[in-house]
């Protein structure tokens, strides 16, 4: 029967089971992760005896390790007086075109962005002429939507999108969340910005003092991501295990971030 004559269907569902392959997922990771701390360490190639991983890049295992992000967390500590407007500025002018060499070119030619006394214009001019200069101004990692606005170019729409952030706060209600999903939520509603993108700046964004109130741990951003990106998931989330705040697994237990005097700054 359909839900149209009041009856509403009723599937049954099977527990998951973990595959053959599920195992050597956790390996997989667990040896990614010791080549990371190996290299860190200044050790000497080879890294592991993994031929697999021997002879072709991966991706870090934690997302904060990354070359890009290091990056950001660093400029976001770099300056611990900056305002809270300030820090969103930065922090989402580099992420949303996340590229080094095109923050260090406004860096460089505007000097570093403050609130409310950037020049938005000079820096859309600044970009173009890049653009016509075959410079890419936007990192290939994923696709950025252009608006859709005819005779917009797409880094002209991006810089008046962080103006009307700045503009409207955002910073202070992003401040006052309690949640990382209550961050994605404020970021949803913006313009272009769809979950995908919403969510990859609610986790940038959680590397700031901006979401100190934020309590989220791992499992929680698990579910978060879980219900945005994986069809028909709803009901699986819930089954994922209680979150535990003493003692449990949590962001802070991913790897540490260079703070104020390279001092350690832990992701949550």
């Amino acid at each position: 029967m359909s839900e149209q004559s009041g009856v509403t269907p009723v599937a049954r569902r099977s527990q998951p089971r973990p595959s053959k392959l599920y195992p050597v997922l956790w390996r997989f990771a667990v040896e990614r992760q010791r080549i990371y701390l190996r290299r860190l360490a200044g050790e000497s190639a080879p890294w592991t005896d993994d031929p697999v991983l021997s002879a072709y890049r991966f991706t870090n295992a934690f997302r904060a390790a990354d070359r890009v992000s290091q990056y950001l967390i660093r400029l976001v500590y770099a300056d611990p007086l900056a305002s809270d407007q300030t820090l969103l500025l930065r922090t989402l002018l580099f992420k949303i075109f996340n590229r080094i060499d095109t923050w260090e070119h406004i860096v460089r030619n505007l000097g570093s962005p403050v609130a409310f006394h950037f020049d938005y214009a000079a820096c859309d001019e600044l970009l173009g002429e890049r653009l016509r200069a075959g410079a890419p101004i936007y990192s290939a990692a994923y696709i950025m939507p252009s608006g859709g606005r005819r005779g917009v170019s797409k880094h002209s729409m991006h810089l008046r999108l962080l103006r009307d952030m700045i503009t409207y706060g955002l910073a202070p209600r992003l401040m006052e969340t309690k949640s990382l999903e209550d961050a994605y939520t404020l970021l949803v509603g913006w313009r272009t910005l769809g979950p995908f993108l919403a969510f990859q700046y609610a986790i940038d964004l959680n590397y700031t003092p901006l979401l100190t109130g934020c309590t989220s741990d791992l499992l929680e951003s698990l579910r978060l991501a879980w219900r945005l990106f994986v069809p028909g998931s709803l009901e699986a989330a819930a089954e994922l295990p209680a979150v535990q705040r003493d003692g449990g697994v949590g962001l802070c237990d991913g790897p540490a971030r260079a703070g104020p005097n390279n001092a350690d700054v832990h992701p949550c």
